[in-house]
């Protein structure tokens, strides 16, 4: 026998792997050759050798005549026996071995593979190859602490592109050294010498499942690399119509920022991806018929990148008007840029480390469209955010590490992130004069229209104390009294029919003190119906205003707004909390002021007004919801439609 052979280690007695492996199945959700070209990627950047040129890719799809299999006759019996153990009795196993032993049985058939290489990277020293790379299984271990692959399992995203879920792998290291192996995972079965095996096994230097260090002629097609760096071959790989296109976009939708960047090129299948040509390639693939194979995860995934590599490409010179960049410095200084343009995206946002590879992306509300990339840049945060990142490097979860303290240290920097993001957005609302907006801590860094507010000379420091800006407000305000208007409202009675009245039908108002030194009025009258006929219930139709800007945001739950109209208006507004996903609750409100006149609170506390606004003339009005917090809000306006 060959001592370069097929073996599949016995499990001593000991665990007994079923077909299901979680390695592998941890994958399967999501567009395999996407994930698998992105696992590949991202490992061979992290073992970049020369910093001054971009590390290569070179995607391609070679074929050998199914008879040059490595150890043919050994993988074939190995099939048969994994599909007659009893642990294989059910329709996807018995499906999986049916279709590998009529492919490998054929001596007409080709074996296609799909072959990933990497050129400017270090390769993998003998020993981290065998010990961790190929053998290890929920380690890892790379030269920059700042590097993927955490899990030590990304590796196995590839195994879901083969037929037989085997792959080889050939490697030399910057010592000219060079390693071979092939692997498999399929299922425990039962060996020739009648023990139960593990479900991975090996092609390799026999005993012990060693390295081939050698070159030999029966891998002279698999291991005839001559420089530093690794090839991956993915065994019975099955080609599509789309095979070629699905690798570009993965390649673009995550790597974008690495290859403006001239950090990485990649070559797929004779279509070369680098800076030079990323614009035209961007453009092709942003249109609608490649979005099917775009990655759905998270919030909906990342089609079109084109308005994510417009955001990353944007400077103030080219777009001042449609860009807010800002830095943060969370462990050192401007560790973190987060860009923010107007350019018709979703409001999606992409979270990239300093590699140039993305790991997250969501969504934040914003009636603008727009679209933002964040950018770690600084190597500790880079590093600290590694830790967080889950098994498909696709976001960060506290729960991937321990300890109270490192978990507190997580959640304030994400809550830093995700408030830099929030303030570029209330920026950009601001310049937009729209009429919704999230207002999470802009009274810190918004600027207020009030002269006295606004001419501060620290602009970094807190809101002005609530006396000193009450103070302020009613100076400016206090001849500016918005009266209710007189209008017909529906308003039921207590057996549920509308009865149709307006102001002036209710006779005289009864003043009453709000207890806070002003006056208000209620309607102390029952209402009586008039000859006019029915009257419409009010019909909310919403509003876009000139201006919503927030001056105050306390933490006992009171806040006040500047607001204007293009048009003299009848206004109606409510308040919704508004939470990280972008899903929004209604609030209740306790009570709305403008100078010393109150506003009618309907709709079980969450509908105030109406409040008369005069053509472009700026009226500040203070709430206090009943919840008595500090919160991300929106302001919603409405009017009328019946009026």
């Amino acid at each position: 026998m060959s001592e370069y052979n097929w073996e599949f280690p016995s499990n001593n007695n000991g665990k007994v792997d079923g077909f299901n492996d979680s390695g592998i199945r941890s994958f399967r959700s999501d567009a395999e050759i996407g994930l698998a070209i992105r696992e590949c990627i991202q490992n061979s950047i992290d073992a970049r050798h020369d910093p001054e040129h971009p590390v290569e890719i070179v995607v391609s799809l070679p074929s050998i005549p199914m008879k040059d299999f490595p150890d043919l006759q050994g993988f074939t019996s190995i099939l048969e026996r994994c599909r007659d153990h009893e642990f294989a009795d059910n329709p996807d196993c018995q499906r999986f071995y049916g279709n590998a032993l009529k492919l490998i049985k054929n001596e007409y058939n080709h074996c296609e593979f799909i072959k990933i290489s990497d050129f400017n990277t270090k390769g993998l020293k003998k020993d981290l190859f065998e010990k961790v790379f190929i053998k290890g299984g929920g380690i890892t271990q790379k030269a920059d602490s700042g590097a993927a692959g955490s899990h030590g399992i990304g590796k196995n995203a590839i195994f879901n592109l083969s037929q037989f879920r085997t792959a080889f792998y050939a490697s030399i290291d910057i010592d000219n050294q060079s390693s071979f192996f092939g692997k498999s995972i399929l299922q425990s079965h039962l060996r020739s010498d009648k023990e139960t095996s593990q479900g991975t096994g090996y092609f390799s230097e026999q005993p012990n499942n060693k390295p081939i260090l050698k070159r030999i002629d029966e891998l002279a097609f698999l291991n005839k690399r001559k420089e530093p760096g690794l090839d991956v071959f993915v065994a019975a790989f099955e080609r599509s119509d789309h095979t070629k296109d699905s690798i570009i976009v993965a390649v673009i939708e995550h790597f974008y920022p690495a290859i403006h960047s001239d950090n990485l090129v990649v070559n797929v299948m004779g279509q070369k991806i680098e800076a030079d040509n990323l614009p035209s390639l961007v453009k092709k693939y942003s249109e609608k018929k490649y979005s099917q194979h775009y990655l759905k995860q998270n919030r909906g995934g990342t089609f079109p990148v084109i308005n994510f590599y417009q955001t990353l490409i944007s400077t103030k010179e080219k777009d001042n008007e449609n860009l807010v960049e800002n830095s943060l410095s969370i462990m050192t200084d401007n560790d973190v840029l987060i860009k923010t343009h107007k350019n018709d995206g979703k409001n999606k946002i992409h979270y990239y480390r300093r590699s140039g590879m993305i790991v997250k992306n969501s969504t934040m509300k914003s009636p603008l469209n727009l679209t933002t990339i964040v950018a770690i840049e600084g190597d500790k945060l880079n590093n600290f955010l590694k830790l967080l990142e889950n098994v498909k490097h696709d976001d960060w979860e506290i729960s991937q590490i321990d300890g109270d303290d490192v978990r507190q240290q997580a959640k304030k920097i994400l809550a830093l992130i995700q408030q830099g993001i929030k303030e570029n957005i209330i920026e950009f609302n601001n310049q937009d004069s729209s009429e919704e907006i999230d207002m999470s801590g802009a009274a810190k860094y918004l600027q207020d229209d009030l002269d006295d507010i606004s001419n501060q000379k620290n602009p970094s420091d807190d809101v002005v104390e609530e006396d000193e800006l009450e103070k302020t407000i009613t100076e400016k305000h206090k001849n500016l009294i918005i009266k209710k208007p007189k209008k017909k409202i529906a308003k039921k009675n207590k057996d549920g029919d509308s009865e149709n009245y307006s102001p002036n039908d209710e006779g005289d108002d009864e003043e009453y003190d709000r207890g806070k030194g002003g006056k208000s009025r209620r309607k102390n009258k029952k209402l009586n119906k008039d000859d006019e006929g029915d009257i419409k219930k009010i019909n909310f139709q919403k509003y876009t205003l000139n201006k919503i800007r927030l001056i105050s945001s306390l933490e006992d739950g009171r806040y006040a707004f500047s607001l204007s109209s293009k048009d003299h208006i009848n206004c109606y507004f409510s308040l919704h909390a508004i939470s990280e996903g972008g899903g929004a609750e209604m609030l209740e409100v306790s009570e709305c002021l403008s100078g010393n006149e109150g506003f009618e609170i309907t709709q079980q506390n969450t509908i105030v007004g109406p409040i008369a606004l005069k053509a472009n003339q700026d009226v500040t009005i203070h709430i206090a919801l009943k919840e008595k917090a500090r919160m991300a809000l929106q302001l919603n306006a409405f009017v009328d439609s019946n009026e």
